[in-house]
């Protein structure tokens, strides 16, 4: 189930990556983005055969264990999540993918990729 868990930390990853893709180069930056985020969406479509057949799959991992109030981290995969992962993830590659020429030549373009 490594493409729950990959479907949100990949953006998380390129976004800190980006300051240091910069450094390597503006092209370098901007498609880096962008194949972060086409990767994200990969992931989540993957999880389209877990919905397919009606499968829910939860899985959470202690985090902070703080007495009396322990704090979880984890994913629940289920038909509905799967549609909403989909969804989401392929409508922000898109975005990502048209800002790369709307936004080419704009001030400050490394915390726009890093907030996207």
């Amino acid at each position: 189930m490594m493409e729950a868990w990959l479907c949100w930390l990949t953006p998380i990853c390129g976004a800190l990556l980006t300051p240091i893709l910069a450094r390597l180069g503006h092209k370098v930056r901007d498609y880096g983005a962008v194949v972060f985020s086409l990767l994200a969406a990969l992931f989540a479509s993957r999880l389209i055969p877990i919905a397919v057949e009606g499968k829910i799959i939860w899985e959470r991992y202690g985090w902070m264990p703080i007495p009396g109030a322990p704090v979880y981290v984890g994913v629940l995969v289920d038909p509905l999540s799967v549609i909403m992962a989909n969804v989401v993830s392929w409508i922000s590659f898109l975005i990502m993918l048209y800002s790369l020429e709307y936004m080419h030549g704009e001030p400050g373009l490394t915390r726009y990729w890093f907030l996207m």
